[in-house]
């Protein structure tokens, strides 16, 4: 009978977990296509409407500003209120906003100031009402999903914003170039997709696992630092190497012990926007996060309008393909860091490479300056897969990370907190850039781009000395100990014994 319930148990974990991936996956999506519908449609705006570039940034800046405000005020009600609600309100306030912007540029109802009045309105409420997704999702994941394989789950997941992406980038080319449809309809149409999301993510998603009887957090066990890890793997060899039963009564009392310890519960105290800062190594990974975010929403913002530039008649298929081969970059990256990291268990050593390998590449695009799609296609695909790598891990496992980490076990869940804190940090930093693209004009936009990844590159450095230094010293006393484990193993597992049995008597 235990045996059935536990596979009945496992199989409604396995489908829950399938449920909420899915719909916080495909919810997010619906987000991002919605932004870059609208950056595809620039050129449009453009020739047809008379909209200049710079009003364009100013709606950029408008929107990402709002956006951080909306993570730094509104982010920590998603640790305190249902994420159902947190996240589908939000989403829907961004659809009528969305629905707004269409209606009045389809219908004409406004035109010249009181139009641009009206869209920098908007948009600051759009970039506000967006804000509520991405923390709300990250933390209902994080409920869902323990820290085996986060790094490679979490890398798959934030691949919904990829996804989105190039769902955009297909709805634009299709409404534009393919129907020959007024841009103005392209924000009707994205508005359409989240609202369908909106009503499934209100009806299905069940963020919380332990509301509806499932202990999805049971594979997390205890957290116990590499070295301990190391040698209870090295005695659980050695037991099945003796067959010794009192190696056996040692490793199962050091066991049980363990098991104690992490299981006692300490009164927590709620974790707040500015006390978030404090938490070790959030600071460092909200300014990366930072340099790393505003590169690619530069990229992501500016590429279709860079392509139509300078003497070039890109065509709207070709932008499209060459912006899609970028997001997939970043998706694919985001995969490789994301499942290495998992297996090594220090982020950075990876990440500093990826960056200097996108450094390399912009340098590349710098020095040939070339106008041919199918070279541009091919260096934004690596300069997605080197930039995205770092981008993708540090939006999504990193986050969890350092909301999972040991010094908030007296802490309640901060997962929502330090996800707006790190992501608005981003969005801030990425909203004053887009300010500075027009003023620098869009032929510089590669400076700017290598300016801000030389930044990041710079903040990560030192974490990827640390994680090196640390990765090293952690192989050498691996190695130490399985040389002493072989030399002389009684000895080394009766002392472990009595340590245990001095701390039992303390």
């Amino acid at each position: 009978m235990e045996d059935i319930d536990l596979k009945k148990n496992a199989k409604r974990l396995k489908y829950n977990r399938f449920l909420i991936f899915g719909l916080t996956f495909f919810g997010y999506a619906t987000l991002h296509c919605a932004r870059q519908s609208w950056s595809l449609m620039k050129a449009n705006m453009e020739s047809e409407s008379d909209i200049s570039s710079t009003f364009l940034g100013y709606m950029d800046f408008a929107f990402l500003m709002s956006y951080s405000i909306g993570l730094a005020t509104l982010g920590h009600y998603g640790d305190r209120m249902n994420l159902k609600y947190f996240t589908t309100v939000g989403m829907f306030c961004a659809v009528i906003c969305l629905l707004i912007v269409g209606i009045l540029q389809t219908t004409g109802a406004v035109e010249g100031t009181t139009r641009e009045v009206a869209f920098i309105i908007l948009w600051v409420l759009n970039g506000l009402s967006q804000s509520t997704a991405m923390p709300g999702f990250v933390a209902a994941m994080g409920n869902w999903f323990g820290k085996k394989k986060r790094g490679l789950i979490m890398g798959f997941w934030i691949g919904t914003t990829n996804f989105g992406d190039i769902m955009g980038y297909t709805l634009g080319c299709v409404m534009s170039a393919g129907l020959n449809i007024h841009w103005g309809y392209v924000p009707i149409a994205s508005a359409t997709l989240i609202f369908i999301m909106v009503v499934s993510l209100f009806l299905f998603m069940q963020p919380y696992p332990e509301k509806i009887g499932i202990d999805a957090q049971a594979e997390w066990g205890s957290i116990m630092d590499d070295e301990t890890k190391t040698e209870q793997q090295a005695q659980q060899d050695l037991l099945k190497k003796f067959n010794s039963s009192l190696f056996s009564s040692v490793f199962s009392q050091k066991k049980e012990l363990s098991s104690n310890l992490s299981g006692e519960q300490e009164q927590k105290t709620p974790v707040n926007f500015l006390n978030a800062w404090l938490i070790p190594n959030v600071a460092i990974y909200a300014l990366l996060f930072a340099g790393l975010k505003s590169t690619v929403y530069c990229i992501l913002f500016w590429l279709p309008t860079l392509l139509s530039t300078g003497g070039n008649h890109v065509s709207m298929v070709n932008k499209s393909v060459v912006c899609s081969l970028f997001d997939i970059g970043i998706f694919i990256g985001g995969m490789i860091v994301g499942q290495v990291t998992d297996r090594i268990r220090k982020r950075a050593v990876l990440m500093g490479p990826s960056i200097l390998f996108s450094v390399a590449l912009m340098i590349v695009c710098l020095i040939l300056n070339t106008d041919n799609a199918t070279t541009n296609a091919f260096l934004f695909f690596f300069i997605g897969i080197f930039l995205g790598g770092p981008y993708n891990v540090c939006q999504s496992a990193i986050m969890i990370d350092l909301a999972k980490q040991k010094a908030l076990k007296n802490s309640a869940d901060a997962l929502s907190t330090v996800t707006s804190l790190i992501d608005g940090t981003g969005a801030c930093f990425a909203a004053i850039i887009q300010l500075v693209i027009p003023y620098a004009g869009v032929n510089n936009v590669f400076w700017v781009l290598l300016g801000l990844t030389l930044v990041s590159l710079i903040l990560l450095s030192p974490l990827t000395v640390k994680d090196i230094t640390s990765l090293l010293r952690r192989q050498k006393r691996k190695q130490d100990y399985y040389n002493n484990l072989e030399a002389n193993p009684r000895k080394i597992l009766l002392k472990n014994s009595d340590d245990e049995q001095s701390i039992q008597n303390k």
